[in-house]
């Protein structure tokens, strides 16, 4: 269902990619009951250790479904799922196979209170809990397991047409692929050694290959499977930092004060980058001729240096056009409420922000002062 106004979709903007103006309206989903043979883990490329259940095969409207995730430890706890229950399995969105709760008047006494094992299944390293977080850890770097989802990863989010998954695991098990930058190494005689790999097909993937190193250096920073470092943050970073080598010599404090960017992000992110081994494999990745600059162009002007948040509904204009005036004079644009933000501008009805600005000490404006502040520098809208 969409909002049939233009001119509103524009004010209502996107969320990353995701329109606020646009929703998929689905019928409630059907719930089938079936039995959850087991439980199993595997490991994802930051080490997370998710859990899977493994289901007696059961039609869903069309779709045979025979696994499902778990999510985490907690939520099976919550839910109270044991191996050997039968349980009411649904499709949630009609799409994502999902376990809702235990038949708990169908248990025979048999049933196995599960946990997650102490140790990794594949690399044996004992599995770490963090205080306060949902997920427990491989924390082993070398793990097989977390190596392969790192080159699966990397070869997504650089956008290497012609080689996928199963692609990268034959690549892996061949040892041709034993971190992301040794795919810049690959020969064609190498790729047409795989199983089922024809000249074409060779050539096609190193074509892939080299494009890939003309990527935006936020896709860089996102491939490099940094903890809490996603699209957007990868994209406040580098419009911060336009070339890896400030990234590489900022402190954990300068990363911080990026408007948008918390403490955990920080810290996370300066850790990573002083660690020799991504040091190492940075300098090789630049060695390939991969791209370590920001190639969009930096605009300076009379607000550089200050960043800005809208809360609200503005009256004059929309919301996109003001961020667009504000970049155009050389400000930023925040993703959310911190101590580093310079500006909230305040429209009618304006949301939770207001209060945290207030509380964190953030200098408020109304629309008004927007308007005068753009008029002075030549951009009104």
């Amino acid at each position: 269902m969409k909002i049939n106004d233009l001119a509103q979709q524009e004010e209502l903007g996107t969320v990353g990619r995701d329109p606020r103006w646009a929703i998929a309206f689905k019928y409630p989903p059907i719930q089938v009951a079936t039995k959850l043979l087991d439980i199993r883990v595997n490991i994802g490329r930051t080490g997370s250790v998710n859990p899977w259940a493994l289901l007696e095969p059961v039609n869903i409207r069309g779709v045979v479904v025979s696994r499902s995730t778990l999510h985490n430890e907690g939520d099976i706890q919550r839910k109270d799922l044991r191996v050997g229950d039968w349980v009411l399995v649904e499709r949630a969105g009609e799409v994502i196979p999902q376990v809702v709760k235990p038949i708990v008047e169908r248990r025979s006494g048999t049933e196995e209170v599960y946990h997650l094992p102490e140790r990794c299944p594949l690399c044996n390293t004992p599995i770490a809990r963090v205080p306060d977080q949902a997920m427990a850890y491989c924390p082993n770097e070398a793990c097989p397991a977390r190596n392969l989802e790192s080159v699966i990863h990397y070869m997504m989010v650089m956008d290497m047409e012609t080689i996928g998954e199963k692609m990268c695991e034959q690549l892996v098990e061949a040892g041709y692929v034993k971190n992301v930058a040794d795919f810049y190494r690959l020969t064609r005689d190498q790729l047409l050694a795989l199983d089922g790999i024809q000249q074409k097909s060779a050539d096609n993937m190193l074509k892939a290959i080299e494009t890939s190193k003309y990527r935006p250096l936020w896709c860089l920073l996102f491939a490099l499977n940094i903890r809490y470092v996603g699209v957007k943050t990868a994209q406040l970073l580098t419009g911060a930092f336009p070339d890896i080598d400030r990234l590489l010599s900022a402190s954990s404090d300068e990363i911080v004060k990026v408007p948008g960017i918390g403490p955990k992000v920080a810290q996370s992110l300066y850790s990573w980058l002083q660690d020799e081994k991504n040091r190492a494999l940075i300098e090789r990745l630049r060695q390939a001729g991969v791209n370590m600059q920001d190639v969009q162009d930096t605009v300076t002007g009379p607000l550089t240096g200050q960043s800005f948040l809208l809360t609200g509904r503005l009256t004059s204009m929309t919301r996109p056009v003001a961020e667009a005036a504000i970049t155009q004079l050389g400000g930023s644009i925040a993703t959310g409420v911190s101590k580093q933000l310079s500006h909230l501008i305040v429209g009618e009805d304006p949301g939770s922000k207001l209060t945290k600005a207030q509380k964190a000490g953030v200098p408020t404006h109304d629309e008004q002062w927007l308007l005068d502040l753009l008029k002075e520098h030549g951009a009104t809208p």
